[in-house]
């Protein structure tokens, strides 16, 4: 969880951004799943 309560829009979203786009799947210790979703994980290189 990230507190962007005195952040604003543009400094929140790239925060956001920066750390989806960081995201490896090789750096992951395991997909969790979530009980009642309905998900696919997906590589990003598989398209």
């Amino acid at each position: 969880m990230v507190n962007t309560a005195r952040w604003g829009p543009d400094a929140a979203t790239t925060v956001v951004r920066t750390a989806v786009e960081s995201y490896t799947d090789a750096g992951d210790e395991g997909a969790m799943p979530v009980e009642g979703v309905r998900y696919e994980f997906r590589r990003a290189d598989a398209e």
